[in-house]
């Protein structure tokens, strides 16, 4: 098969990119819209010419695609039609350890945001954002750190000063 060529998988309607070189990248993109996981993999090979790609448009397909291969970033979107996020990410951190998982939605960040870095996300990126957002996500995780983007810093300084504070209940004193 030449470099960078692709296969299609009428079965499971996979479309995976198919390269020689050992030392690529391998990425997961999981959409249930075709459109999105096309213009990412194009930004993804302008930056990485040697990606191999597998591409899932619902938890099934991604299911499969985790048992049986090894990817390094897994980027994920969150509201996708009969497919919820958290069985992916549990399996994921599961079975393929060495993957890092990128979400990228159109769900704004804020406070849910924190319950997928503390599942083990190492990214988060809204879909409106330009295209180098997404690429110093992929380069922060792929050397081994964790990508906030600058909105989510700038909402999690607002809101720390707004968090709740608890006091113990003082229990009344029997005479």
């Amino acid at each position: 098969m030449k470099k960078g060529s692709t296969l299609l998988l009428p079965d499971d309607f996979l479309e995976i990119n198919y390269n020689l070189n050992e030392a690529m990248q391998h990425f997961l993109i999981i959409d249930d819209i075709a459109l999105i996981r096309m213009v990412t993999r194009k930004m993804i090979l302008k930056h990485y010419p040697d990606a191999a790609f597998g591409e899932a448009e619902n938890e099934i397909q991604a299911m499969n695609l985790l048992q049986n291969g090894h990817f390094d970033v897994i980027i994920l979107d969150l509201n996708m039609p009969n497919s919820k996020p958290t069985p992916i990410i549990e399996y994921a951190n599961e079975h393929r350890p060495g993957s890092s998982i990128i979400i990228l939605t159109s769900v704004d960040e804020g406070y849910g945001t924190m319950d997928y870095y503390q599942m083990g996300v190492k990214g988060y990126v809204h879909k409106s954002r330009q295209e180098p957002e997404l690429m110093i996500a992929i380069k922060t995780v792929l050397g081994g750190d964790i990508f906030k983007s600058d909105t989510l810093l700038s909402f999690l300084n607002q809101t720390q000063f707004f968090q709740p504070v608890f006091y113990p209940r003082q229990g009344k004193k029997s005479e």
